[in-house]
């Protein structure tokens, strides 16, 4: 193509970008939508562009040397390389808490790219299904609200050698799926984004997601026909207390009916 990207010859993958300063990744998650909230498996699934961004100053390129002869705006602009130079360039060592399953989507190949900019700024992009568990608390359905927190992390270096930086906040209109819950995202709370393993802190990244149950569903299915059956259940009161197999026969019904 037009822009051949080099490694050197000390180029080695293994060996983070910068042992000088901590390596800042940016994590980008574009979510497409939510097709399911499981209340079963407690589980959140995720259809997301999930982007990957680091810069890796060892890399060298002739889009570097052309782009000063640029703007400024097209200097800094994300450019398509081959996605084969992947497994030769040091990628970070990602980590979703809690996670259930990670897919790519496929058609042909993986859809997934690298692009990178003319400060040695590298973006790794898979269109991808993600599924995680969240801790889920039913004690108050159907007015239940749950609290889950989508965090990504590295799995070996702790915050003082990769940084994690959040993007963007996904917007609440992004949902097309019918849950039972109306979804909004709020960034993490600042306690959320370290943590503490091996006697070491983490840097993480990411976003929360507030589950609130849509009540109108259980109102109209399960609690207006339960409250009718119970005020016609009262008629029985007005029946000759005499009439003893026909009172029985009314209320035997009724609760029949209800718990069918």
């Amino acid at each position: 193509g037009n822009h051949h990207i080099c490694l050197p010859e000390n180029y080695q993958k293994y060996d983070l970008p910068s042992y000088n300063e901590s390596v800042r990744v940016t994590i980008e998650v574009h979510i497409k939508d939510i097709p399911k909230v499981s209340d079963k498996d407690f589980s959140i699934t995720l259809d997301t562009y999930f982007n990957v961004k680091w810069r890796d100053g060892r890399l060298v390129s002739t889009l570097f040397n052309r782009s000063r002869e640029n703007s400024q705006e097209e200097q800094f602009s994300m450019t398509a390389v081959n996605v084969n130079i992947l497994p030769k360039l040091w990628i970070p060592d990602l980590e979703i808490m809690d996670l259930m399953s990670f897919e790519t989507h496929k058609i042909l190949s993986k859809l997934e790219g690298v692009w990178i900019d003319s400060n040695n700024e590298v973006m790794y992009a898979l269109a991808s299904k993600i599924t995680f568990i969240c801790q889920m608390d039913f004690n108050a359905f159907p007015v239940d609200i749950q609290v889950c927190k989508f965090r990504v992390g590295s799995f070996n270096y702790p915050m003082n050698k990769i940084v994690f930086k959040n993007e963007l906040i996904p917007e609440d209109t992004i949902i097309k799926s019918i849950l039972d819950y109306r979804i909004t995202f709020n960034p993490l709370r600042a306690e959320d984004t370290h943590y503490m393993a091996l006697g070491m802190n983490y840097s993480t990244a990411g976003f929360e997601l507030v589950l609130s149950r849509k009540m109108s569903f259980y109102i109209v299915t399960y609690y207006l026909p339960s409250g009718l059956f119970v005020g016609i259940s009262w008629v029985s009161f007005l029946i000759n207390p005499e009439v003893i197999p026909g009172r029985m026969t009314m209320l035997v019904t009724l609760f029949l009916v209800l718990i069918n």
